[in-house]
């Protein structure tokens, strides 16, 4: 690159010399921009700059890091309008993707120009920035083009996360099929499920997204258990599939059905439990098992001393605790799935394993030694202005269990949001539901029940939750949510201090 940058200052400069030409070719420098190039062109040769000065001075503008990226993107397209001379400047253009701190807008256009031009090295960068590759437009019908023609070893999983992130059916729709078909030989989903069983293969969350919105549940769980077992998460998904009738479809419920199998294999009478109460629930009330509710399934079945309560009684058991516990109605977050917070007005929607949560919950919220639990995380949550507060509940002993894990620090010390540790997001994925306080004034009737960003978490994380409001200095409203997007107040209760 210096050798050229160089070599077009020498240029310049002759052109420039009196009685060397430079009264041929006008004053100023080599046009800059696309439109000027192409004025240019409107004159007679002996009177414009050619072709290969235009392009090597607007290749030293390109790789100056001085410029503003508008006016280097300008000169990218300068180099590109040149048209004679694109090998050369691609491997100059090349440059861009390997430097440290070059604005994405220009990584993108550099990209562009190299899979126009049919760079030779131009699939490694099509793996390093193919994820940031969402909006359809130029580039992406670049990337499409050059990876059915260049099938790199390597692209398939970087190409599913992209996908993944489509609605199916969307434009694009095909083009994904026919790039993964050129990338692995196999129809598109058979690709993905062989994919799914290859130990290298990192993008699994995003494979069985794409497999659980485009193929019908038997269809899936055909092809997964075509295959023989080479990963974990495969052997997880044809064990659930074996003994519960099910196939995870999003890249939360595969995490979650691999943690559950190796609860599992450690207490094999857990899955035992968890198929029992899965079918007798289903012959009650068409229950339909979801991995989220492993952890309830599991230790209810295996629970002597509870009564598995058909779904009447658990509803009048749930109606008659929330009227006694006088509902408040949620603000943060008004606009749930069913558009109300109503237990009664729901009931019908909300399935066996819901009205099992809301059944414990209350339970927990009605014991005193809770409420005084409650009480005290009330008051060091509003000492703590640095992040919110909240935790996991389990069943254990018969009863729902609240334990409490402390947040992971962060740079804003955002007070109104709960950052999950580590060890909470893996615990989680074995647990009745996660619960966050709103405890961060005495007086925060204006946050009543989840907001849109912990409805959000819930449908993405398969998880239920919990939220615990601080109304007064005296009382706390409590709201149950699901990943449907379903609110129920539960009531107000006391913190009991």
């Amino acid at each position: 690159m210096r050798k050229s940058l160089i070599a077009v200052w020498i240029v310049l400069a002759v052109l420039a010399s009196p009685g060397l030409g430079g009264e041929r070719f006008g004053a100023g420098m080599p046009p800059a921009t696309v439109a000027d190039y192409d004025a240019q062109h409107q004159r007679s040769p002996r009177e414009r700059y050619p072709d290969y000065v235009v392009r090597l001075f607007n290749l030293r503008r390109v790789m100056d890091a001085s410029l503003p990226v508008e006016q280097r993107l300008e000169s990218l397209a300068v180099v590109n309008r040149c048209g004679a001379g694109r090998g050369e400047a691609a491997s100059q253009v090349a440059e861009l993707l390997a430097a440290p701190n070059v604005p994405e807008p220009l990584q993108l256009a550099a990209l562009e120009y190299l899979l126009r031009v049919g760079h030779q090295d131009a699939g490694q960068y099509v793996l390093r920035l193919l994820p940031r590759i969402d909006e359809p437009g130029a580039l992406r019908d670049a990337i499409f083009n050059w990876l059915t023609r260049n099938p790199v070893p390597g692209a398939l999983a970087e190409l599913t996360q992209v996908w993944a992130r489509q609605k199916a059916g969307g434009a694009d729709e095909f083009r994904f099929r026919a790039v993964v078909e050129r990338l692995s030989g196999a129809p598109w989903d058979q690709a993905l499920a062989n994919a799914l069983n290859q130990p290298d293969f990192h993008a699994r969350g995003s494979a069985i997204e794409i497999l659980g919105s485009r193929l019908e549940p038997p269809q899936l769980k055909r092809l997964l258990l075509a295959l023989p077992p080479k990963t974990v998460a495969m052997r997880a998904m044809q064990q659930f599939i074996d003994e519960l009738g099910y196939v995870p479809v999003s890249g939360a419920e595969l995490i979650q059905t691999v943690h559950a199998t190796a609860v599992a294999s450690r207490q094999p009478d857990l899955v035992t439990a968890a198929v029992a109460t899965a079918q007798r629930w289903s012959r009650e009330s068409g229950y339909v098992f979801n991995v989220r509710d492993f952890h309830l399934l599991s230790r209810l079945g295996r629970d002597p001393l509870r009564k598995d309560l058909p779904r009447k009684e658990l509803i009048d058991t749930v109606r008659n605790a929330i009227v006694r516990a006088k509902p408040v109605r949620a603000v943060a977050a008004p606009q749930s799935a069913n558009q109300t917070d109503d237990f009664v007005l729901q009931v019908d929607s909300l399935s066996h394993a819901d009205l099992w949560n809301l059944h414990l919950l209350t339970q927990m919220l009605q014991q005193p030694v809770r409420q005084v639990q409650f009480g005290i995380v009330a008051d060091q949550d509003r000492a703590d202005t640095t992040g919110g507060w909240g935790g996991l509940v389990f069943y254990e002993a018969g009863q729902a269990m609240p334990k409490l894990y402390m947040a992971e620090p962060t740079e804003t010390g955002d007070d109104l949001r709960y950052a999950e540790p580590r060890k909470l997001q893996v615990e989680g994925r074995d647990a009745l539901c996660r619960f966050l306080c709103h405890f961060e004034t005495r007086f925060n009737a204006a946050r009543v029940g989840p907001t849109p960003e912990e409805l959000l978490d819930a449908i993405r994380g398969n998880h239920y939750g919990l939220v615990l409001t601080a109304l007064n200095g005296r009382e706390f409203a409590a709201h149950y949510y699901n990943p449907r997007g379903q609110i129920v107040a539960l009531g107000r209760y006391p913190f009991n201090q």
